[in-house]
């Protein structure tokens, strides 16, 4: 008998629909990424977005980091250690070539994005535009 998490069943249903408004959506009460790798927390204040996706054990200069149309993609390999006298007892890191993509709203500042990467931790800050900032409107007399 096969047993259903209602969780998993959204998770798939969302990830049906294309990741089309990724930062629309609210955090479920499932943490973790489709298919577990790499993870990304996707967050906002009042001037950016930020994403900060976990890629331990992979070099920046393996990282690229694209946008196309409003879609930010997130592409690297994390190559597994390899050698005559290696020999695992246990592999529960994934390895291999990694895509993520995801959907940036239209009122961004796509020239200035910027990335950093510390401690296996890749972070790219993504300016709203000024349009798309929060700003106080004056009443007149």
């Amino acid at each position: 008998m096969r047993y259903v998490d209602i969780f998993d069943e959204m998770d798939n249903l969302m990830r049906g629909f294309g990741n089309l408004t990724p930062m629309a959506v609210p955090a479920s009460r499932r943490s973790g990424s489709p298919h577990g790798y790499p993870a990304l927390n996707i967050w906002e204040d009042s001037n950016s977005f930020h994403v900060d996706v976990a890629c331990p054990g992979v070099r920046k200069e393996d990282i690229d980091i694209s946008v196309n149309q409003n879609m930010l993609t997130l592409e690297f390999e994390r190559k597994q250690l390899q050698g005559d006298s290696l020999e695992y007892s246990r592999i529960e890191s994934r390895y291999g070539k990694f895509k993520r993509n995801v959907a940036l709203k239209a009122d961004v500042e796509i020239d200035a994005i910027a990335a950093s990467y510390e401690d296996g931790i890749l972070s790219i800050a993504i300016p709203k535009a000024a349009h798309a900032k929060p700003r106080k409107i004056e009443i007149s007399a």
